[in-house]
């Protein structure tokens, strides 16, 4: 853990200027960066990468999940941090970065599963403001806003689970997704219920 990323950057940098078409070396700067917690460098690198590698989903995943990562951040220990400023374009970018590995690999399943969770995190987001709204019109018009998300989010996280049935967490969020959306007396609900409840025993 002792690592001085500051020297390892400075290596890879120097590295960069000597090599600069070489890509592991660019790979391994976002690592430092993204380790550090220095997402605007992160960033730079990730699309100096991507520049060179359009069509790599990974790529496009990993950037997008930087833009989640400054859209909600938090402390060393893990307790959610003030939005920044500039919360909706991070929202946007990293919307656009996690659909565009998808549209790469369709069957991409880290990539699935972080778009689902994406839209589901950012409508609970949307229904957090709703506990300080007076006015029922515009509560309305803000759940109206996160249902649209959540109902985007069961498709995909359903995609996912297509892919691999094991992973806890979408079975959860996806029956929270279906009571949530109006699906909860759907066979599909039932049929998730029994298979957590069974898993759980």
């Amino acid at each position: 853990d002792a690592i001085d990323t500051s020297s390892v950057s400075r290596v890879l940098n120097k590295a960069l200027i000597a090599m600069p078409e070489n890509y592991t070396f660019l790979i391994e700067r976002i690592n430092v960066y993204l380790k550090a917690g220095k997402s605007e460098a992160a960033i730079s690198s990730i699309n100096q990468a991507i520049s060179k590698n359009p069509n790599n989903h990974e790529l496009h995943l990993v950037l997008g999940q930087t833009y989640n990562k400054m859209a909600f951040p938090q402390d060393a220990s893990g307790r959610d941090l003030a939005k920044p400023n500039n919360y909706d374009d991070l929202i946007k970018k990293a919307d656009v970065e996690f659909n565009k590995a998808i549209e790469i690999k369709p069957d991409y399943y880290v990539g699935l599963y972080s778009l689902g969770i994406f839209y589901n995190n950012v409508g609970a987001e949307i229904l957090k403001k709703t506990d300080k709204m007076k006015d029922p019109k515009k509560i309305k018009i803000e759940e109206d806003k996160a249902d649209a998300l959540f109902i985007k989010a069961v498709p995909i996280l359903e995609r996912a689970r297509n892919i691999d049935n094991t992973d806890m967490d979408i079975k959860r969020t996806l029956r929270q997704l279906y009571v949530r959306t109006g699906q909860g007396d759907s066979e599909k609900y039932k049929k998730l219920n029994e298979e957590i409840k069974s898993s759980s025993k």
